[in-house]
């Protein structure tokens, strides 16, 4: 049985793109503001540092986002791109570089597509050259 593997990278840009766009319809929200910049940090358990700055009161926060939430993130805006990703397979979010990837497995079906001849039928005979 095959196996498919998937990645699916984005930029510091892209991914503050996703997050913006998941922050919109997650409960609990992020502090408002404009997203400055992220940092990838690849520890023990990844996390994702993004800067957050109050346009208002020109304060800055950095927060720290766990794979979890980074990977809803990247899905969701994987579906807005139009990007498929298949339902089934297996997710996990990891670094690549200084960007973030959704790694995506697929384990192979063994559904037949097409029968497989055994050597016995006219499917196996060798091909012919026919003349004009």
């Amino acid at each position: 049985m095959a196996t498919e593997f998937r990645q699916i990278v984005l930029t510091n840009d892209e991914l503050m793109d996703a997050i913006a766009l998941y922050n919109r319809a997650a409960k609990q929200k992020l502090p408002a503001g404009q997203f400055v910049s992220c940092t990838v940090k690849d520890g023990q358990a990844l996390m994702v540092s993004l800067e957050i700055c109050d346009i208002s009161t020109d304060k800055r926060y950095n927060i720290d986002l766990k794979a979890a939430y980074i990977g809803a993130s990247i899905i969701k805006w994987c579906k807005s791109e139009k990007i498929p990703i298949p339902r089934g397979a297996d997710k996990s979010v990891e670094a690549v570089g200084d960007n973030i990837a959704l790694h995506l497995t697929i384990n192979g079906k063994s559904d037949e597509l097409f029968d497989v001849a055994d050597g016995s039928s006219e499917a196996a005979a060798e091909p012919t050259a026919s003349e004009d």
